[in-house]
């Protein structure tokens, strides 16, 4: 009698969780489902052929790192900080401001040395 008894109350158990459970599943599939577009891939070398910094990953990753640091600090000051610390190959105000928070009398050290590119910092 105990083992049907346990069986019922499992049973009602899976009832009760059922519906919610489906609920969610479709709220999961539809969010994604149809009206998802595919994934946006970017190749960043395309946009900047003259960068060198493209061409070497690891330096790539580090500069964009600092930028995105930067930006996570001071974007309620500059709410575009990490495009602008970016642009012109990491030769701008912004990359160095950037730096030298971070490591101060480096950044003219960084640039007198080449490095980020064809452009000349100023």
């Amino acid at each position: 009698m105990s083992y049907h008894f346990n069986n019922r109350r499992l049973l009602h158990n899976y009832y009760k969780l059922r519906v919610p459970l489906l609920l969610i599943m479709s709220l999961l599939f539809f969010s994604q489902g149809a009206h998802a577009s595919p994934p946006h891939i970017i190749d960043i070398r395309s946009k900047a052929p003259q960068c060198r910094v493209y061409s070497k990953p690891a330096l790539h990753e580090a500069l964009d790192k600092i930028c995105y640091v930067c930006h996570e600090m001071f974007s309620h000051i500059r709410p575009n900080l990490r495009s602008e610390c970016r642009s012109k190959c990491f030769r701008n105000e912004h990359f160095r401001g950037c730096v030298s928070v971070f490591a101060p009398g480096l950044s003219e050290g960084l640039f007198s040395k080449g490095y980020g590119g064809n452009h000349r910092a100023g």
